[in-house]
């Protein structure tokens, strides 16, 4: 009896790329709205150099410690979403896509419209 093959099945793809470029996607999203407030602050490249320290020096910041929790708790629910549901890998980008877009915008608007109180000349927050 001959064996049959099925040509509809999908090829089997390392999870590890895919998981990659999701990464830089979200430090992509979550490092510009850091970049712009302290170019605010600073100008653009003095807010640069301050990025840069506070990432290569560790000089870490309330805005980059907030930032980091939730790269933290965005990047594990989509670790955990794509371990429990490979087959919705689409979905799970485009969810994860929608959610770093919220946190971008909410950080470009809470601190361009002063919605998160913070006082720049002592840089606490109220």
């Amino acid at each position: 009896m001959p064996v049959q093959i099925d040509n509809n099945v999908k090829p089997v793809t390392s999870f590890w790329p895919q998981w990659l470029k999701i990464l830089s996607l979200l430090i992509a999203l979550i490092v510009s709205p850091l970049y712009l407030y302290l170019m605010s602050l600073y100008g653009a490249v003095d807010g640069l150099l301050v990025l840069l320290t506070a990432f290569f020096l560790l000089f870490v910041t309330y805005y980059i410690v907030y930032l980091l929790l939730g790269f933290f708790v965005v990047g594990s629910a989509t670790f955990w979403l794509m371990s429990r549901y490979p087959k919705h890998v689409q979905r799970i980008k485009v969810f994860l896509f929608c959610a770093l877009a919220l946190v971008w915008g909410i950080g470009i608007l809470g601190f361009a419209f002063e919605l998160i109180p913070y006082n720049s000349s002592t840089r606490t927050y109220f």
